[in-house]
């Protein structure tokens, strides 16, 4: 898909209509995950439109690869998070957004972090947001790549912010290995901040592990009118799966590489109930262009 076009001054009107819109403010909880009885409930439209943005309790990283999300999804999560934060070679990638923004759109607020082991960014560029008031954290460990440890600073401050939902812009690129490693990061931050939620956020998908448990996704309708594509992934080996709701249901699914993984898939309902006895990674086609 390419990335939805904007005239300057539709962007401009419709960037600052999302961020001072007084709907956004009614608004309740990033992704929330809300337990009602065993059952772990999930609503990804409060993370993929940008009116309901506004009073989620999230951090915003992004990482080293191109920014393709619509202009108006990046900006908003911008805003309107509690912490932001710069990934190494992130803060190129930042900068030359905001530089190819309209005058009026540059009027984003500052990063309060940029962390990594500094082997991507530019000096000039980290000297610029220093500048700008951002806190430089070098994390100079090479046993962990620079997203964990991104994820791992955001721990002591989780608390004092209130952040309940860590969201990270990035990209699928032309390095698998990436994609591997920030998948494993989704398993390590489960592990480590255990009432904190990750999630990858990128030009067409949303992405996020499904604990061992049962669990309900509520599909924007206009997914389920467009019949986009959703995938289960037994990525931790050997998973059990049973699903409703999805065109392509499985009823105790022996998912697995190798054998069977529910790729491709897509609904017959807006309300989808997902059971598993291993971490699944679920995820899902979000975004339309024009």
């Amino acid at each position: 898909m390419s990335e939805l076009q904007f005239s300057k001054s539709n962007f401009v009107r419709n960037v600052l209509s999302v961020i001072r819109s007084p709907l956004a403010s009614s608004q309740l909880n990033v992704i929330s995950e809300q337990q009602h009885m065993d059952k772990t409930c999930w609503t990804p439209v409060e993370l993929i439109e940008p009116s309901e943005h506004k009073n989620f309790n999230y951090a915003l990283l992004v990482l080293n690869t191109r920014i393709a999300l619509p202009k108006t999804v990046t900006c908003s999560l911008w805003q309107n998070a509690k912490h932001r934060v710069l990934v190494d070679g992130g803060t190129n990638r930042w900068l030359s957004f905001l530089h190819d923004l309209p005058d009026e759109g540059r009027e984003l607020k500052n990063p309060d972090v940029v962390s990594g082991d500094f082997d991507s960014v530019n000096e000039n560029t980290l000297e610029f947001f220093r500048e700008k008031g951002a806190t430089i954290e070098p994390t100079p460990n090479q046993d962990e790549t620079d997203f964990t440890k991104a994820v791992r600073l955001l721990e002591p401050i989780l608390e004092k912010k209130q952040i309940t939902s860590i969201i990270a812009i990035q990209e699928h690129g032309d390095r698998f290995d990436h994609i591997m490693g920030n998948i494993n990061t989704l398993y390590k931050a489960n592990k480590f901040l255990k009432d904190t939620r990750s999630y990858l956020i990128s030009e067409g998908s949303l992405t996020w592990l499904l604990a061992p448990g049962k669990h309900s996704i509520h599909v924007p309708m206009h997914l389920v009118d467009n019949q986009r594509w959703c995938s289960l992934v037994p990525i931790s080996g050997k998973t059990i799966v049973t699903t409703k709701g999805l065109k392509w249901d499985l009823e105790n699914g022996e998912l697995e590489f190798g054998k069977l993984v529910s790729t491709s898939n897509t609904y017959a309902s807006q309300n989808l109930e997902v059971t598993t006895n291993n971490y699944l990674l679920w995820s899902m086609g979000v975004f339309y262009f024009d």
